[in-house]
């Protein structure tokens, strides 16, 4: 998790008054700086200020850089589609085909992995997951919490697995009719 450095007492009284700031976005920035002093991770200032977890990283990195001045200067501002449409094809391709496919020890995809796979393999040079997801989503797939199967390599698994599952209703049916009996008994 990312929080902010240290804060001098010199910062601290130029960042309470901008809390207070006409300029809406500086009055966030220094929100997100002391909001992260006292604890608070990106996703936890994110519904205090309405702002993204990858933005509100960013301000607390350039004022960990850069100080009280770094939530004055902006960013180069960056154009939506700043990533080629070959990049986009890979990140689909990547992001449809299996992890262990690729020699990853893992066999599903969080936007996490995936981001830090695009990086590694220098198909981005940097990336938020939103915009992966964005990315996805604008080629109609949809990310979801991946859910966790286990594989088995024994060739017995799909006999022992039925035979399990009729046991499990068999003892179902038992309780059902054992609970019903004691029901009547009751009455």
């Amino acid at each position: 998790m990312l929080f902010v450095r240290e804060i001098s007492q010199e910062e601290l009284n130029r960042l309470y008054p901008l809390l207070d700031s006409n300029d809406v976005a500086i009055a966030k920035r220094a929100k997100i700086i002391l909001l992260s002093r006292e604890g608070l991770n990106p996703v936890e200032i994110n519904p205090k200020v309405d702002m993204h977890p990858c933005a509100i990283r960013k301000w607390i990195k350039r004022f960990n850089e850069r100080g009280v001045e770094g939530l004055f200067t902006k960013w180069p501002k960056t154009k939506k589609g700043n990533f080629t449409k070959e990049q986009e094809q890979e990140i689909v391709r990547i992001a449809t085909s299996k992890p262990s496919d690729l020699g990853l020890p893992y066999n599903t995809w969080s936007l996490e992995k995936l981001q830090s796979y695009l990086k590694e393999k220098k198909i981005v040079r940097r990336i938020c997951n939103e915009t992966i997801r964005r990315i996805l989503r604008k080629n109609e797939i949809e990310y979801k919490k991946a859910k966790k199967w286990l594989k088995s390599n024994d060739p017995n698994y799909e006999i022992k697995k039925t035979e399990l599952l009729s046991s499990m209703k068999e003892s179902q049916r038992m309780e059902l009719s054992f609970a019903s009996m004691k029901r009547e008994q009751l009455q």
